[in-house]
């Protein structure tokens, strides 16, 4: 976006900003200036009765928002120490590996190609002799 644009929209954006403060300081003197006296009295007082429900309000959702804030602050470190943690165990590991001595290579057994079993004598009809 180009300087000029920017500008541009700064601009508008003033001009309509100006004209609804301009429009709502209006509405609230042609309220006041048509109001009875008696009616300016109620609202007054609704508003000063209102006053500490909304300070009360304000006091719990700042409490609400800090925490949730709070939290999430300490889940993003949390995260951050557990990758941390997880990467310096991987280079332990690693260089753990790479200094562990050479295996020896597997010994070979060979077996014998002779025929291991011996010659079972038979009877002549055909049982095996123990």
């Amino acid at each position: 976006m180009s300087d000029q644009t920017r500008g541009q929209i700064i601009g508008v954006g003033l001009v309509l900003g100006a004209g609804l403060t301009l429009a709502g300081v209006g509405l609230l003197a042609f309220i006041i200036a048509n109001t009875s006296p008696i009616d300016a009295r109620m609202w007054a007082f609704l508003a000063t009765l209102g006053m500490p429900l909304g300070g009360l309000a304000g006091y719990w959702l700042g409490r609400v928002e800090a925490r949730g804030r709070v939290a999430g602050i300490d889940q993003g470190i949390e995260r951050v120490s557990r990758a941390a943690n997880d990467t310096a165990t991987l280079r332990v590991n690693v260089a753990h590996a790479m200094r562990a001595p050479a295996q020896s290579p597997a010994t070979i057994i060979e077996l014998p190609t002779e025929p291991v079993f011996r010659d079972v004598p038979r009877l002549p009809s055909g049982v095996e002799e123990l």
